[in-house]
């Protein structure tokens, strides 16, 4: 097996214990970066980790190029936290709540610093770094009027987030005791804040209609490939706003709004590994295209027709939002989005 795959297959694994990444984006000054789940240290693991890229050095090093393609041009700031996951992540190492916790006080400082020093602020996340992001509103939430940050100084940016995906269909409030990490309400806050997420991805987007198990499937190997020999956590954090379809535009009571951006992904993860057998593209494409409505199924937003999902841990009828449904591309395409790019570049534009 070649050197690539084997760190495909390594990063694979990997990925099944790490927690993994119209208007246009605001734009400031400086860009605070928070990273995902570090690598495990566990004996072995670690070497295996190592091996497919994920080190502790270049996990805080790409904390510097997070939302560097949504935000070109902005001073990047990355964010140092403990990112770690329990017992999994070695011996001694904190519970996912505790590394959220001190994330949250560390971002809280950050961005005061960053304030203090007459910058804008863009405070941009992946994966395990969103609930950083989270914590962080919760408690700007709980500040009394007297204390309140500026709201047109600071912008918030989502990248692959469990909360909002898995977390908020179908555990709320519930913790996780292997990892030590709970899944909280998504926080309504006053402060502006873009979310972007891979339409396959399984962690930010799982299916809302576990009973298709196709679509299941491919939702856990949507998970796996967010993960792709980097260390970075999700695959959205590497694409542009040009990428990016408008979901929804939503101001809240509290004034905040909330741009919801879905990245397209029009061949299925579940295929993907066929590609990389050498399977012809063709065979593929045909495939997609018989594969797509019957995994289209096990999302109600997708299909709302259908009727019956789970929201927020309950089964509902209630209608959702609707996301479009790509179509298959040719294979040279597809191969084109497997690469994971070099350097990550964009523009983009700011909330008004």
């Amino acid at each position: 097996m070649s050197r690539a795959r084997w760190r495909a297959l390594a990063a694979a694994l990997s990925a099944m214990v790490l927690l993994v990444a119209a208007p246009t984006a605001f734009a400031g000054e400086t860009r605070i970066g928070i990273n995902g789940a570090r690598p495990s240290e566990l004996p072995g693991f670690a070497q295996i980790l190592g091996g497919a890229g994920f080190t502790s050095s270049g996990w805080l090093n790409y904390a510097d190029r997070v939302g560097a393609n949504w935000l070109p041009g902005m001073t990047p700031v990355p964010l140092d936290y403990p990112a770690q996951l329990g017992p999994l992540w070695g011996i001694g190492a904190l519970s996912g709540d505790k590394s959220l916790a001190l994330g949250q006080q560390a971002l809280h400082a950050a961005i005061l610093a960053e304030l203090a020093n007459g910058n804008n602020v863009s405070v941009v996340g992946l994966s395990m770094g969103t609930m950083v992001i989270d914590r962080e509103l919760e408690y700007l939430h709980t500040l009394p009027e007297s204390e309140a940050l500026p709201t047109d100084r600071i912008t918030f940016y989502v990248f692959g987030g469990e909360t909002r995906g898995f977390g908020e269909t179908y555990a709320p409030n519930v913790r996780i005791p292997l990892l030590g990490i709970t899944f909280r309400p998504v926080p309504e806050t006053r402060y502006n804040t873009v979310v972007v997420y891979g339409q396959w991805d399984g962690w930010a987007a799982p299916p809302d209609r576990p009973w298709n198990m196709l679509a299941v499937v491919n939702a856990v190997m949507g998970a796996l490939y967010t993960v792709n020999g980097t260390n970075d956590h999700s695959s959205a954090g590497k694409k542009s706003i040009e990428d990016a379809v408008l979901v929804s535009d939503h101001t809240n009571s509290l004034g905040g709004r909330t741009l919801t951006y879905m990245i397209p992904e029009a061949s299925l993860p579940i295929t993907r590994p066929l590609r990389q057998l050498g399977v012809p593209g063709w065979i593929v494409d045909k495939l997609n295209t018989l594969l797509m409505p019957l995994i289209a199924a096990g999302y109600s937003s997708m299909t709302p027709q259908l009727g019956w999902h789970v929201s927020k841990g309950r089964l509902v009828w209630k209608t959702p939002v609707t996301t479009p449904t790509p179509a298959p591309v040719p294979a040279a395409a597809d191969h084109d989005a497997d690469a994971a790019p070099d350097e990550i570049g964009g523009g983009a534009a700011e909330i008004t």
